[in-house]
């Protein structure tokens, strides 16, 4: 690479001026003040210095100035400053240079003395203010200040052309010139970009007034470098970022000109959104016809508001029409609104039955900025369609396509700063199985939450607080509409039968206290009310069959007739229950060193706990909860019933069945690490928390009738490395089974002469590998990067950014279940990738 500077003086050009190499390849080329008749170039490396007009090849050995026929000097630069003068233009000359030009070429730099000329070869690059221009060839006059370039042939294709850029905007050509004097310039089949749009010409010559004049042009939105379509018209006149003008203008397709003609257009240019037609795509659809899609018209109401109208029509009569807008308003809120009707015509209307389909679309998305109301929070995603929606829009993205569910949410969240235990929160779901046509929409949905607060807490805090102190209650309120049907059914007036609606009271009251300093006591005690406005009432009713002997003599089958009736009663109902329980607590630690280099402590955290419940039967008659129903014409067997059964979908649940009053213990346990590392320059330590926790349950309930004895359970996890963990559990019946397999009030000793009977086991790798953080603070970026950014972040869909913090999770689990004597297995793989 060949790099130096020309420094020109105001001095006479008869006065000698220095004529110095000494340079290295860090020190550019520049032309710095262009009022002087003398120049010092440093360099480092093999020049040429020439007084004609043919260029003559370094000799590799030259090491001083020669003169050869006083056609060229041949200059090998040492370590040794050599010195002589040379004149380049008369002091007459009046250069319009105003600032450097600098100058780089990786084969060679040409200086012809005689024609005040200069020549780079290969790599070329030239910078003067906000103009660069690379190129194979860059020639440079200083009697004209006129820089030409162009590229090279090489095997029948043109490589190093000119590409041209001022002030961040990019021409590419195949022969380029400039005149710094008046800064005109002329350009050979150039193409660039203005805006979403981009412009080919076969030749373009710049004014002083910064105006570009375009011979044989071609406008398009097209971004390949032969497009599929354009407006092509003989003359035009471009000035960057404001506006594209031309005469009379022909659209082409497929190099093919049609029948459109204008006799004029005006392009508006600017940076960011703007207002203008969107360009439709062309092609043919086996079962609609040729077609023009998703052309129409794009209006940038201002910097906040957007909206886009687009069509699509088939020439079969099919046609669709998709308004959309999108909305941002900075520190406050963004998102995006968007309707689409699709209508289609049978590919073949004469097929009996054929008929038009008609397809809907209705999507919203809304986002509130944090900053506009710390206290709110306010987001929304809406996604509704027909079932074949993506079918009849032709949609071919294999994700969307073969989709078979939509989902919706929008929520609204508030807390209050004067009192901050308590939060509202009001949100509206939709869900959509595009398969069965299934759809269910749960709106509104209400939760209504108090934290636990200490209403008996003094104000003034003692050594030791009263024990009625500790007394907390909490609240939560719950309270929802939901309607499952199917898709057509929807807007139907009976829709409202279907609608299911009811709220939820939760009330916790809790006293924790310590006892004898090492043991934690919480006697608790819940509350929940449920109100419902349906119920179920089953009633069999008894109908005796009539019929006929042969011969048309009349016959009675008794009950035959009979048949169970399920009402559905409206009107207001309560369901209420009601627990006590106590969880008595305390935590042994206990540490193990050792003397190992690698192994240097483990930490055992013992934690027992023993709790106790009691509910009464809430299925007894005094309640109400429940009933008692034949069902059978030859069983007379009452069976039970729940009369909320018909709200099941709420999701509140009813009071339960059968008394409870148990006993339950659990063991846990958790095992620390602490081994050798050498990240750790101090203490060469690495602590590894929850290495291993193991945790043992059971219980009694008194209250049962029979199977008092809860069944032992095992479970625990396991770290194995920072990104593979395990868990395990297991399973054990006290009690053996029956014929049937279910559980009789036989001990399994009895039987077997084992203590407990193996129900299940069940083992799981999990491995999770994160990307890199992405860096909280971006470097200050140029113009042409900060355009590239905007660019990307206004085609996300077309970009992937690796950057996004991302997991890649994959899981493997294995289940062993003791089926009636007989072990059954079940594993699976699940890969899992997300993107935070």
């Amino acid at each position: 690479m060949f790099n130096g500077y020309f420094a020109f003086s105001q001095k006479d050009s008869a006065a000698a001026a220095p004529f110095e190499i000494v340079t290295s390849d860090s020190i550019r080329n520049e032309i710095v003040n262009p009022k002087t008749d003398t120049f010092n170039l440093e360099n480092k490396g093999t020049i040429i210095v020439k007084n004609d007009s043919s260029r003559v090849q370094t000799s590799a050995g030259a090491d001083t100035i020669r003169e050869r026929n006083g056609q060229y000097a041949i200059v090998k630069i040492d370590s040794v400053k050599h010195l002589d003068s040379v004149s380049l233009r008369n002091k007459d000359d009046e250069s319009e240079i105003k600032d450097k030009i600098t100058y780089k070429a990786k084969d060679s730099i040409v200086y012809d003395i005689t024609a005040k000329k200069m020549f780079l070869y290969n790599g070329a690059e030239t910078h003067y203010q906000k103009i660069t221009l690379n190129a194979d060839k860059v020639d440079f006059d200083w009697t004209t200040m006129i820089m030409g370039a162009e590229g090279r042939d090489s095997a029948g294709r043109v490589i190093g052309k000119p590409i041209f850029v001022d002030d961040g905007k990019e021409y590419r050509a195949t022969k380029m010139l400039y005149n710094f004097k008046n800064s005109r310039g002329k350009v050979f089949e150039v193409s660039t970009s203005e805006g979403d749009a981009y412009l080919h010409s076969e030749a373009v010559k710049r004014s002083d007034e910064l105006a570009w004049w375009g011979y044989k042009s071609k406008y398009t939105t097209c971004n390949l470098d032969h497009p599929h379509f354009y407006f092509k018209a003989k003359k035009i006149k471009l000035i960057p970022g404001k506006i594209i003008v031309t005469g009379p203008a022909n659209l082409w397709i497929a190099d093919i000109p049609t029948p459109i003609y204008i006799p004029f257009a005006i392009f508006p240019i600017k940076e960011g959104r703007r207002s203008g037609i969107i360009v439709p795509k062309y092609g043919s659809d086996a079962a609609n016809g040729f077609f023009l899609r998703d052309g129409g018209y794009y209006w940038a109401a201002n910097n906040n508001l957007g909206a886009r109208f687009t069509a699509s029509i088939y020439t079969n009569g099919s046609f669709d029409i998709k308004p959309s807008l999108q909305y941002k308003v900075n520190y406050k809120y963004s998102g995006s609104l968007a309707l689409a009707y699709v209508r289609t015509r049978p590919s073949d209307p004469d097929v009996p039955g054929a008929s038009a389909t008609n397809d809907f679309q209705f999507k919203w998305a809304f986002q509130m900025d944090p900053k506009a109301i710390p206290t709110n929070t306010f987001n929304a995603s809406v996604n509704v369609s027909t079932a074949n929606f993506n079918n009849a829009n032709r949609v071919t993205d294999g994700n969307t396509l073969f989709s078979t569910a939509l989902s919706s949410n929008i929520n609204y969240s508030k807390s209050f700063t004067a009192v901050p235990f308590i939060s509202l929160t009001i949100s509206a779901n939709h869900s959509q199985n595009l398969q069965n046509r299934s759809i269910s929409i749960t709106f509104p949905q209400l939760s209504f939450n108090v934290n636990r607060v200490a209403p008996f807490k003094a104000k003034i805090t003692s050594a030791k607080p009263k024990w009625y102190e500790n007394i907390g209650i909490s609240y939560a309120f719950r309270a929802q509409a939901t309607v499952n049907t199917i898709d057509s059914l929807l807007l139907k007036p009976d829709i409202f039968k279907s609608l299911l609606y009811g709220a939820d009271h939760a009330i916790t009251i809790d006293a924790p206290f310590s006892l004898f300093k090492y043991f934690n006591v919480t006697p608790s005690a819940t509350y929940n009310e449920r109100w419902y406005f349906q119920t179920n009432n089953d009633t069999w009713i008894y109908k005796d069959q009539i019929g006929t002997w042969p011969g048309g003599i009349p016959r009675i089958f008794p009950g035959m007739a009979s048949y169970l009736k399920q009402d559905t009663v409206f009107g207001f109902k309560a369901a209420r229950d009601f627990a006590v329980n106590l969880s008595i607590g305390t935590k042994v630690t206990g540490i193990f060193k050792f003397k190992n280099k690698y192994l240097k402590t483990i930490r055992h955290i013992f934690t027992p706990q023993i709790g106790g419940g009691y509910h009464p039967d809430f299925g007894t008659p005094f309640w109400g909860y429940y009933g008692n129903v034949r069902q059978n014409l030859f069983d007379p067997t009452q069976t039970q019933y729940n009369h909320f059964n018909v709200v099941n979908g709420l999701g509140y649940g009813s009071p339960a069945i059968g008394k409870y009053g148990a006993i339950t213990w659990a063991l846990n346990n958790t095992f620390d690490m602490k081994i050798f590392s050498k990240k750790d320059t101090i203490n060469h330590e690495k602590k590894i928390e929850g290495l291993l926790r193991v945790n043992i349950s059971g219980g009694y309930n008194f209250a049962a009738d029979s199977l008092r004895l809860q069944n032992f359970a095992i479970n625990g996890t396991m770290k194995i490395l920072d990104n593979l963990s395990s868990s395990f559990n297991m399973t054990f019946d006290p009690y053996a089974q029956g014929i049937n397999g279910n559980d009789i009030n036989t001990f399994y000793w009895q039987t077997n002469h084992e203590l407990l009977r193996f129900v299940s086991a069940g083992v799981s790798l999990n491995a999770t590998i994160h990307g890199k953080p992405k860096p909280y603070s971006l470097p200050p970026m140029s113009k042409a990067q900060r355009m590239v950014a905007d660019y990307v972040s206004y085609s996300s869909d077309d970009f992937y950014d690796f950057d996004i913090p991302w997991n890649l999770g994959a899981a493997y689990s294995l289940n062993l279940i003791n089926e009636y004597q007989t072990y059954t297995r079940r594993d699976s793989l699940v890969f899992a990738q997300y993107v935070t």
